[in-house]
């Protein structure tokens, strides 16, 4: 991390300043990959380590290039008042079908999170806000290289501090006017808002994805009353990962090769905002939850938000309500946008949506000829049986190497 990265509380905000900012007019700040001060005046970006390939020509992306990485970290360095500033609707910007990490770590200041490219739609996404407090006035963002080809093209902020947020949905003036159905917006707002559903929940399923060679066995334990996480990935190759959560540090463990990290996490401020909607530019924003509880590889089953942003074509309809492992579901169908479509190798797809919870238990894409080209499969889910605090232990293993 930076020295400018300091993991500050928002709580914090009157204590570096940052009151100076107006809550009705912020600033919007972004950056692109490799472009000069000139150009983007308040920042600059570098390699800070690993293999981060340049292209050109790309017509999707910001200035027609980005960054394309099979390791190590990216850096976009921002520049603002003395003394720290708030970045208000963190942003990244996607819409290249490479971009196929489904574990690309996202950090600022007090921002960190994990977050699926993949399955992510074409637009801007907010990560979240976050405070960068310090003694210099430069604060960075990074997204670290998880499993995939790591995208690293245009980044946003609004500079300020707003207690809801100020954006207003230019769907109208862009052409779009067809609403989502009403019964499908219902089962999406279910989906963006399932952590809110359960007190705790414990499961596994099998995710594979034939676009990126996706193939993993996820274990969980969750207890989002008392903010705790395990998540165990064992994929079918490469090395098992764990995750141990409680609310301000996590522990990452990889046991195959005894070795560990160990991250602290700053509070989560959820504020009430529209979760999908188009900006002045006609292009599509989605704000997804954040998960106090940091459960990030569970997140495909348990806050499914980049599969329930699917459901905002028009087209998506339900297809039908039976019980799955016990529970009452909806079957959710639709069909993929060009974009989704190019880059996963699917036409449409089909979900099956746990009526109470908003969980996913199951997930299938299909191409044109009706091969089944991605999966989500959930072979067990229990909801509220309680936890056990203590299997949610950050020890550090003794004789295991940090690696931070």
């Amino acid at each position: 991390m930076s020295s400018g990265m300091l993991r500050a509380p928002l709580a914090a905000a009157a204590a570096v300043g940052i009151g100076f900012f107006s809550t009705s007019a912020l600033a919007r700040t972004e950056c692109d990959n490799d472009r000069a001060k000139s150009q983007y005046p308040n920042c600059e970006n570098e390699i800070a380590v690993g293999s981060w390939a340049y292209r050109s020509g790309q017509p999707r992306d910001k200035n027609g290039d980005d960054r394309l990485g099979s390791s190590g970290t990216y850096v976009w360095r921002f520049f603002g008042p003395s003394g720290g500033f708030y970045m208000n609707n963190l942003s990244v910007w996607l819409a290249n079908v490479a971009f196929t990490d489904t574990r690309a770590t996202y950090a600022a200041g007090s921002f960190q999170g994990s977050f699926n490219q993949n399955t992510a739609s074409n637009g801007w996404h907010v990560l979240g806000n976050a405070l960068c407090s310090g003694p210099g006035t430069a604060c960075t963002l990074q997204v670290d290289h998880g499993n995939g080809r790591t995208g690293a093209d245009l980044v946003g902020f609004d500079l300020g501090f707003a207690a809801t947020s100020s954006a207003s949905d230019e769907s109208m003036s862009c052409g779009f006017t067809t609403p989502v159905a009403g019964d499908v917006a219902a089962i999406q707002r279910k989906m963006l808002n399932a952590v809110d559903n359960y007190r705790d929940v414990r499961g596994a399923f099998h995710i594979a994805f034939s676009n990126n060679g996706q193939d993993e066995q996820v274990e969980f334990a969750i207890s989002e009353e008392n903010l705790r996480s395990f998540v165990r990935t064992t994929p079918r190759e490469g090395a098992i990962e764990e995750s141990v959560a409680d609310g301000t540090s996590a522990l990452l463990l990889y046991p195959e090769r005894s070795m560990f990290q160990k991250k602290r996490r700053a509070p989560i401020v959820q504020r009430e905002q529209a979760r999908h909607f188009f900006n002045q530019a006609c292009q599509a924003v989605y704000v997804a939850r954040q998960d106090r509880a940091w459960a990030h590889a569970a997140h495909e089953v348990t806050l499914p938000s980049n599969y329930a942003f699917w459901l905002t074509g028009s087209d998506s309809k339900i297809v039908g309500h039976e019980v799955l492992l016990g529970r009452n579901v909806t079957s959710v169908a639709g069909r993929h946008d060009w974009y989704s479509s190019t880059k996963l190798g699917a036409t449409g797809f089909k979900m099956w949506v746990d009526d109470e919870t908003g969980t996913l238990l199951k997930l299938s894409g299909t191409n044109e000829h009706g091969r089944i080209v991605y999966a989500i499969d959930v072979s067990d889910i229990q909801f509220d049986r309680g936890v056990a605090l203590g299997e949610f232990a950050l020890d550090e293993p003794a004789g295991w190497t940090n690696i931070e």
